[in-house]
C-alpha cells in the first residue's frame, strides 16, 4: 500500500514503466511472464473445456427431463451455474501459479540480486520457507473471483444471443465476437476488481520483509542484511509475529482505512489495457476454431 513497504509508489502506468526500466532494467518489465503464460493457458484450457462440457450435460439433462428432442438454449442462470462450477476447479488448480506470478512481479532487483529466479523456483522456495499452505494464500478471494469469470461468460452469452438474433446468423463475425467479449469483460472487471486487489495483497510477500540475495530477511532499525527501510516502517520490522495482512477481511479493512475506496480500484486502468485486448483475441480465435470444426459454443 506504499505506507510501510520498501516498494516504490507509482503515480501512473507510464511513470511505472519508466522507473522500472531505469532502476531495474528493461528485462524486469517482463517479470512474471512465464507464470502468466502458463497460468493463462491452463486457466483458459480448463475453463473452455469444462464450461462447454458442463453446458452440454445441462442441455442433455433438461432435454431428458422435458422429454423433447430439440436442444434447449440455456438461460443466464444455467450459464452462470456452469461457469461457476468450472471456475472453482480452475481457481484451485492454478492458484500456486498466480501466487508465483505476483511474487515475481513485485520483487525488486535485477540479475542475481533477486529472490525468485523462475516460476518453479518461486513455488519451491515459498513452500520451503513459508509452508505448502502459503502457496494457496489468497485462495478465498480467488474462489470469490470465480464470480468474475461467471459474470463474464454469462454477459458474453447474452450479448452473443442478442447479436445473433439481430444479424440473423448462427455464427458471429470476428468484429461482433470482439465487441461482445470486450463489453462482457469490462462489465465483469468493474464488478469484481476489488477482490483482485485483495488477492494480490494477500499473495505478495509481507511488505515489512525485504528480499535480499541471501533470502528473506528483516531489516532492523539500525540497519540489517537487507536494504534500509523508510523510518516510518523500521519499528515494525524488528519482529513480525504474524503477516501484515491476516485474511481477506483484514485486507479490506486496512485498504479502506488507509487508502479509501479508491484503493480497491488501484491499477484498474492498467488492468483494462491488459485484459480486454487479450480477452477479445482469445474469444475471436476460440469462436473461429469452433466454427471451422463445426462445434457448438
Amino acid at each position: 500500500d506504499g505506507r510501510i513497504s520498501s516498494i516504490p509508489k507509482y503515480r501512473n502506468p507510464f511513470l511505472a514503466l519508466v522507473i522500472i526500466a531505469r532502476t531495474e532494467g528493461f528485462k524486469r518489465l517482463y517479470a512474471g511472464l512465464v507464470p502468466n503464460l502458463v497460468g493463462s493457458t491452463t486457466n483458459w484450457g480448463i475453463y473452455f473445456f469444462g464450461y462447454n462440457y458442463s453446458r452440454s450435460l445441462m442441455r442433455a439433462f433438461i432435454q431428458g427431463a422435458e422429454g423433447g428432442t430439440e436442444e434447449k438454449e440455456l438461460g443466464p442462470v444455467m450459464n452462470l451455474c456452469c461457469a461457476t462450477a468450472t471456475g472453482f476447479v480452475s481457481a484451485i488448480a492454478t492458484q500456486p501459479i498466480w501466487l508465483a506470478k505476483t511474487r515475481m512481479e513485485l520483487q525488486q532487483g535485477s540479475g542475481s540480486n533477486i529472490e525468485y529466479r523462475g516460476m518453479l523456483h518461486c513455488i519451491t522456495t515459498v513452500a520451503q520457507k513459508e509452508g505448502t499452505s502459503s502457496l494457496f494464500r489468497g485462495l478465498l478471494p480467488s474462489l470469490l473471483l470465480v464470480s468474475h469469470i461467471a459474470l463474464h461468460f454469462m454477459a458474453y452469452e447474452e450479448l452473443k444471443l442478442m447479436l445473433q438474433r439481430t444479424s440473423r446468423q448462427e455464427h458471429l463475425t470476428p468484429e461482433q465476437t470482439c465487441l461482445a467479449a470486450s463489453c462482457a469483460k469490462f462489465f465483469a472487471t468493474v464488478a469484481t476488481y476489488p477482490t483482485q486487489v485483495v488477492r494480490t495483497r494477500l499473495q505478495q510477500a509481507d511488505p515489512r520483509v525485504v528480499l535480499s540475495t541471501h533470502g528473506v530477511g528483516v531489516s532492523e532499525a539500525s540497519g540489517g542484511a537487507g536494504p534500509r527501510l523508510p523510518s516510518r516502517c523500521r519499528a515494525l520490522t524488528r519482529r513480525i509475529p504474524q503477516p501484515y495482512y491476516e485474511n481477506m477481511w483484514d485486507v479490506f479493512g486496512k485498504v479502506l482505512k488507509n487508502e479509501g475506496v479508491r484503493g480497491l480500484y488501484k491499477g484498474l486502468g492498467t488492468n483494462f489495457l491488459r485484459v480486454i485486448p487479450t480477452t477479445a483475441i482469445t474469444f475471436v480465435v476460440y469462436e473461429s476454431v469452433a466454427k471451422h470444426l463445426g462445434a457448438r459454443t
